[in-house]
């Protein structure tokens, strides 16, 4: 006699609780099917319109959302660009005014003065005039003066009733500081004295120095000596 049990047979499933492909979702791949050329069937995934709708699909970082304020949504466009005030480019003009007015009197000031005195008087700065002085000297000869900087020194040349073998000279006065031998000298001539002679003075660098027209030659006015000079 046989005691063990009989392994019972497992019982088939009912058919309506099989399960079948519509109970799992398929990929994209099998679930979008393609026509084959010519035959109208279906044969699987295209890759190329996978492709194709992969380049014209927006990415998330380029798509804009609208924000919540309050109960309403507000769309996230940009603000209008702020334009600038009119005072601001007053105020940037007149930097520039200002900057340029800075540079004409500073390094573009000195270099134009330079380049004036170089041209009018050369180098080294050289002045010459004719006058009548009554030293040996009348209309059609008169007096000859040069007056220039020597590294500094200026001096002044007369010749008499332009006659070269009675030169005189007469130093002036020594400069001293940057560019003292740069600065221009220049002579005229007016009765300082009250005599009625034309008496010489020398200007430079922002000075005049007077002197006075006295026994048929120049000589230094003394300190104390009334002079007026006009001009």
């Amino acid at each position: 006699m046989n005691l063990r049990h009989p392994i019972p047979k497992r019982a088939s499933i009912p058919p309506e609780d099989w399960r079948t492909t519509q109970d799992y979702p398929l990929s994209r791949q099998a679930m979008r099917p393609t026509t084959a050329p010519h035959t109208g069937a279906t044969d699987g995934w295209d890759e190329d319109e996978e492709a194709e709708a992969r380049a014209n699909r927006i990415p998330n970082s380029a798509r804009r959302y609208p924000t919540r304020v309050g109960r309403e949504l507000v769309p996230t466009n940009p603000q209008p660009r702020r334009q600038k005030h009119p005072f601001l480019y007053i105020g940037i003009g007149m930097l520039v005014a200002l900057t340029v007015v800075a540079l004409i009197l500073g390094p573009g000031g000195k270099w134009w003065t330079d380049w004036r005195n170089y041209s009018t008087y050369g180098d080294p700065r050289t002045f010459q005039i004719d006058a009548m002085v009554g030293q040996n000297d009348g209309p059609g000869h008169e007096s000859h003066f040069i007056a220039f900087n020597l590294h500094g020194q200026i001096i002044v040349i007369e010749f008499p009733g332009s006659d070269p073998s009675k030169g005189r000279d007469f130093v002036i006065t020594t400069l001293y500081g940057p560019d003292a031998d740069h600065v221009p000298v220049t002579l005229t001539f007016q009765d300082v004295n009250g005599d009625g002679k034309p008496d010489m003075l020398i200007h430079f660098g922002g000075q005049q120095v007077a002197y006075i027209n006295e026994n048929g030659t120049f000589r230094p006015a003394k300190p104390g000596e009334t002079i007026h000079i006009n001009g």
